[in-house]
């Protein structure tokens, strides 16, 4: 069975499962709707701050690129814990890895249909936004925005490699998805800029991939900048994606030998 087959069988069973609870993918689909409004009045209330003269339309333009990335970047830091679990709750997890399939296969097939209901509401969003906002959203300048956003989203799935080992050991939850989701609204600039912020959390903003990523996309969708004007933040944002890829292959390696040595693996 070849790779893409592999992700996809997995991809085919968690869409069997998710599809049988009609209801609730239909709030999922319809959520958005209401985001987008709700934060449209917010930015209403806002008005027009000087820590967003550089962006066109004002706030609500602002927040509707951090919330596109923050509902992709939660589904991708969320789906290879999400798959370690289900596979422990329901003991299969020891079969499945003994089998010729991957891991990097194993953790394609569980972002798949995570990530797809994710695109599918961000992209409502999105068009919802573009519908209310009006000109303020630089439609041309998408495709530049692209590996920024790309880059972005492949912080967080990193990210969950390394809430993943630690998942393996200690049989728990997500140690660290929920933690990183609120740093990233507090200081990386998903909600707001992040220049309101005093001075040492300024700094702070700079350790977090995602504030490289918010204002490359920001910059060429609202700032009318150029991709080349980018290239620092996606050489940064390259840089945390081979670190943070290669420390959480490592640490779920890790994870998974001490998980087989103390008879641990199969137990949920």
């Amino acid at each position: 069975m070849t790779s893409f087959r592999q992700a996809a069988a997995v991809f085919r069973r968690d869409a069997r499962i998710q599809l049988s609870y009609p209801f609730q993918m239909v709030s999922q689909v319809t959520g958005p709707m209401l985001m987008v409004f709700s934060f449209f009045f917010i930015g209403r209330l806002v008005g027009d701050s000087p820590a967003l003269a550089r962006y066109e339309g004002g706030y609500f333009p602002f927040v509707v690129v951090g919330l596109v990335v923050v509902r992709l970047a939660d589904s991708a830091l969320s789906a290879f814990t999400a798959g370690i679990r289900a596979e422990q709750a329901s003991g299969t997890l020891e079969l499945i890895l003994a089998s010729p399939t991957r891991l990097s296969r194993l953790f394609a097939g569980w972002m798949a249909w995570p990530l797809t209901v994710a695109g599918v509401q961000a992209g409502i969003l999105f068009v919802a936004s573009v519908v209310v906002a009006g000109g303020a959203f630089d439609l041309a300048a998408i495709p530049a925005a692209v590996p920024a956003f790309v880059l972005t989203v492949g912080s967080f799935a990193a990210i969950g490699l390394v809430s993943g080992a630690f998942v393996v050991v200690t049989k728990r939850g997500d140690p660290f998805g929920p933690l990183v989701m609120a740093a990233t609204n507090l200081v990386a600039g998903a909600l707001f800029p992040v220049e309101i912020l005093p001075g040492w959390l300024q700094a702070l903003a700079r350790a977090f991939p995602a504030f490289y990523g918010f204002n490359a996309m920001r910059a060429v969708l609202l700032g009318g900048e150029s991709f080349l004007s980018t290239l620092d933040e996606l050489a940064v944002l390259a840089v945390f994606d081979l670190a943070l890829v290669a420390a959480g292959l490592w640490l779920v390696g890790r994870a998974l030998t001490l998980a087989r040595v103390t008879g641990t693996l199969a137990t949920g």
